[in-house]
């Protein structure tokens, strides 16, 4: 049985190295909140916002995230190509995201807007019509990938680090 939790404004809590699976969280807004090493293995995550939180080292096996926006979050050393991949809609704003794995996912549509993706991992990732605008893509891997139709206006990248490419750019 999932515990649900709907509705919530969440303040200032730490929530780090804290086991908080197969969790149904909706309809929330979490600021300024501590994620740090926490086990959010088979949590849904549905019409939330994350504000100026830090997601560390999370584990997130088999997360569901359905409409789900990330702003000015920390995010380093987070495995996203183990999330459950049914309903995926994300948007990242202003986030910094550091040696994660985006690696084999259909993640189109996807927002990344004024980021910083350092060391990412997007191997074999589709990454149609995504929005990369204004983000740093400095030492991302991006092998393998679909590009097709990705908005990037004002993209810094590190060119070595594109194997492969199916790349078409709209401005």
């Amino acid at each position: 049985m999932e515990d649900i939790i709907e509705n919530k404004t969440i303040q200032k809590e730490d929530w780090s190295g804290r086991k908080l699976s197969l969790l149904e969280i909706s309809n929330c807004v979490f600021n300024r909140c501590n994620f740090t090493e926490t086990d959010f293995v088979g949590t849904k995550f549905i019409d939330c916002v994350f504000n100026e939180c830090n997601f560390s080292n999370s584990k997130i096996l088999n997360c569901s995230f359905c409409n789900v926006i990330f702003k000015e979050c920390k995010i380093s050393g987070v495995a996203f190509s183990e999330i459950n991949k049914f309903l995926l809609s994300w948007q990242f704003d202003n986030c910094v995201i550091k040696l994660c794995n985006f690696s084999k996912l259909d993640i189109g549509k996807s927002k990344f807007i004024q980021c910083v993706l350092h060391d990412t991992d997007f191997v074999d990732s589709d990454l149609r019509e995504s929005d990369f605008s204004n983000s740093d893509l400095r030492g991302s891997k991006f092998q393998n990938p679909n590009l097709s139709s990705v908005y990037c206006m004002t993209l810094i990248l590190w060119i070595p680090t594109f194997v492969n490419l199916i790349f078409q750019i709209l401005i």
